[in-house]
Order: C-alpha cells, then structure tokens, then sequence
C-alpha cells in the first residue's frame, strides 16, 4: 500500500507547529492504485449486437434509427456495437431471439469477447419497449434481463443509454464503483462531504477523479488525514473516503489587547470554542482583527494565530496581538 503525504502550512499560523502531524495529509489508495487512466482504457468485453425490430411497419428506418441510437449510448464508455450487415450473417434476425447458444457461439468466436449483448425493439400501437439480455459465453443458460420503456423514438438514445449502463455495471463490473461514501466524520455531515465528491456509483473507477475528489474533501479545512479505500465486492469497487476530523477548539485566547476589549475583537474574529479547527477561518480571523485596528486608524498593528494541543482531540488558539500607534490623518 503507497503512503503519499502532503506538508500543508496556511499564511497568518506560524508553521513552527506544535503538533505537525495535524496538517499531513495521507493519500492512500488501497491496491495503489493500479489502473491510472482507466475511464480510457477500459477493454470492451461485450459483443453489443444491433436490435432486432419487432414493428409491423417501417422497419428499415426504425433499424437505422436504433443502430444510431444504440452507438450513441455506447460512446461514453469508449465502445461500439457489432454492424447489423456483420451481425446478419452471423445470427438469423428473422428466426427466434435472442440467438441460439450455437449462435452466441458463433458470435463469441468472430469478436473474442466474453459477452454477447442481444436485444430487440418492439412497437406495440404507443407502446416502445426494448429488452436486453446478456449471455456469459461460459454460461450461457442463466442470461442476466434488462427491459426499459421508451416514451418515444425521439427519446431512443436516452433509453438506450439507461440499459447500456446497467449491461457495462454487470459485464465491467470489475472496473466500476458499485458504491461511494465517507466515513469517520463525527461532527460533519457527511451530506455536505458527498457534495463534494464528483464520482458517482456506476461510474468507471477512475484514480485521477477520485484524487480530485480526495482533494476537494480536503480543501473543506475540517479534516486532518483524507485516505481513499477500495475493496471489491461482487457489484463493483466499494470506494470509501476514510475520515479523520481535525481537533475541536477548546479554547481561544486574545493577548495585548489596550485599545479594544476581549469581546470587540472575538466579535470580529468570528470564531467559536466547540468549532473544529479550521485554518482558512482562523486566518480570517486574523485578517479581520487587523480590519479592526485599521478602522479605528491602528495601522501598524500585527496579529498572529498560534495553536497548540493539549491531546488528541482538542486544540487551543491564541491571537496574540501587538498594537501599533495610532496614527491620526489631518483634514
């Protein structure tokens, strides 16, 4: 397993820290993440042969109107559908379907694939529907079944695009997410954690998304150590954003204070005890200390943020803060 850890240091906190290890951040990626690039370089599995149209009328242009529809909705994934002039010496389209096991045969022979996806398109009066099934060339008697309903011709492609999905979900299913979620998080919600993550369950599993994700989570400022775990599972890979939050705020501390009391400045600085340690908000703490001081003409006034952690889970802060003079304009 790789270990990756990334310094992180935030201006307005003095990188001399007294627990440094709180700003490390671990990208681990469970098996190392063997596939970079994959979204691209998946291999197509499947044979993806054209539908058989079962319609009482028009049926050379409904054929040509679901073999597009079908090649569209495999175009994401980077895969193509068998021509129906190829697919027609292979398989008889005017005997039953889906083929025979002697014709999936034929078919597994011709690509080299380990699946055959058969279906068809039928128009009953209004009513479109299209049934898929998928064979196992090794098993071919126990197919897998997917039936959608299309609202319209117009609408094929997104119809098709539905069971497309769920064929590459069982045919690719080694190189797709079957889930995605965080854990270890205690005090933030892990709604506002999956906002943030763009890779979806069903999608390709792909290290470069997932590391943008990982980044993303991290740059919430709530969490010390961000880890992507992958285990596999029949479905697919079960990727897990493994959490764990930085520590609470205990106490805040204002020193060299004169021209405004405690209360004036932590007022500005907007900042809580029971809050989970945040760098960008304890720096805009600080810049709105200073805001403060400029507003009541303190312009060379400084102030630092200095946190220390007295365990595990808590830490405490201190602005420390040196007063300029201050500095009078004439009218």
């Amino acid at each position: 397993m790789d270990h990756c850890r990334k310094a992180h240091h935030c201006s307005g906190i003095p990188q001399q820290k007294f627990k440094p290890d709180h700003l490390l951040l671990a990208l681990v990626l469970t098996l190392c993440l063997i596939f970079p690039g994959l979204a691209a370089a998946v291999e197509q599995n499947t044979t993806y042969l054209p539908l058989k149209i079962n319609s009482p009328e028009k049926k050379a242009t409904l054929s040509q109107e679901a073999d597009t529809a079908l090649a569209n909705a495999l175009l994401p994934a980077s895969f193509s559908m068998m021509t129906r002039e190829k697919a027609e010496k292979l398989v008889d389209y005017s005997g039953t379907w889906p083929p025979s096991p002697k014709g999936l045969q034929k078919i597994a022979t011709a690509t080299g694939l380990d699946y055959v996806a058969a279906g068809s398109l039928t128009i009953i009066g209004d009513q479109i529907s299209i049934d898929y099934k998928v064979f196992d060339i090794l098993s071919p008697a126990s197919p897998k079944y997917y039936f959608r309903h299309a609202e319209s011709i117009q609408n094929l492609s997104g119809t098709l695009s539905e069971v497309v999905r769920d064929v590459i979900s069982y045919t690719e299913r080694d190189y797709i997410i079957a889930s995605i979620a965080p854990s270890g998080n205690v005090r933030i919600d892990s709604g506002a954690i999956s906002r943030k993550i763009k890779t979806k369950a069903g999608d390709f599993y792909n290290p470069t998304t997932l590391r943008d994700d990982l980044k993303s989570i991290y740059k919430m400022g709530y969490f010390e150590d961000v880890r992507i775990e992958v285990e596999e599972s029949d479905a697919g890979k079960v990727v897990t954003f493994a959490l764990k939050e930085k520590p609470v705020i205990r106490s805040i501390e204002y020193t060299g204070l004169d021209a405004f009391t405690e209360e004036e400045v932590s007022e500005a600085a907007n900042i809580s005890m029971g809050s989970i340690e945040n760098s960008t908000k304890i720096n805009n703490g600080v810049a709105a200390i200073k805001a403060l001081y400029k507003s009541k003409g303190y312009y060379n006034t400084t102030v630092t943020a200095q946190i220390s952690y007295p365990d595990e889970e808590h830490a405490a802060l201190r602005y420390i803060i040196v007063e300029g003079d201050k500095i009078y304009i004439k009218e």
